[in-house]
């Protein structure tokens, strides 16, 4: 199993992953194995994908969105099956022709459509919340949806989003450090 990620923040689910395979009796080691280097840059996803067809892999997991559509043109004409994990709508991001009738040889898990409620959570949990600070990734379609669903809620909260562009970990880690003294969240 090959596995391609790019970002820190989900590792978790490899582990998950694997903890599951386990459970059904795949064990690492015994009769499977994973190919996995380390969180990829998106600049490194599609050479890492080409370094796993051409290990001929059985199947790949891509955790996140531009991952696993990343993922999705490698493997066309093949027969190798993806996994995505952690990907916002599959439907919106051409990964799937529908929910109920995915087609082709990609399947996963839809972790969109939540945010507004989480916001709304948040706000009841924390009602003096007024300003939320977001890290923004531009030109990635997950990030993208869940920050116009993330304004539509916040519109209707009354809650002002300082929005962060950023394009490299690094960036996100100089952001981070320097978050304004006025955010609430």
């Amino acid at each position: 199993v090959g596995i391609v990620n790019i970002n820190s923040g989900l590792e978790a689910i490899i582990d998950g992953f694997k903890k599951g395979m386990d459970e059904a009796g795949v064990k690492e080691g015994r009769n499977i194995a994973y190919i996995y280097k380390a969180v990829l840059e998106q600049d490194q996803v599609d050479s890492e994908l080409q370094k796993l067809k051409d290990k001929r892999v059985d199947l790949i997991l891509a955790i996140t969105t531009p991952a696993a559509q990343k993922a999705a043109r490698a493997v066309e004409g093949t027969k190798i099956p993806v996994v995505f994990a952690s990907v916002f709508s599959p439907l919106e991001s051409g990964l799937v022709k529908s929910l109920t009738r995915p087609g082709g040889n990609l399947t996963g898990i839809q972790v969109g459509g939540s945010t507004g409620k989480a916001l709304d959570l948040h706000k009841n949990a924390v009602p003096e919340t007024k300003r939320i600070f977001v890290p923004f990734v531009p030109g990635d379609k997950a990030a993208e949806q869940s920050l116009a669903d993330l304004k539509k809620a916040a519109k209707k909260l009354d809650i002002i989003l300082d929005i962060a562009i950023v394009r490299t970990s690094d960036e996100l880690k100089s952001v981070l450090s320097k978050v304004p003294k006025d955010i609430d969240a």
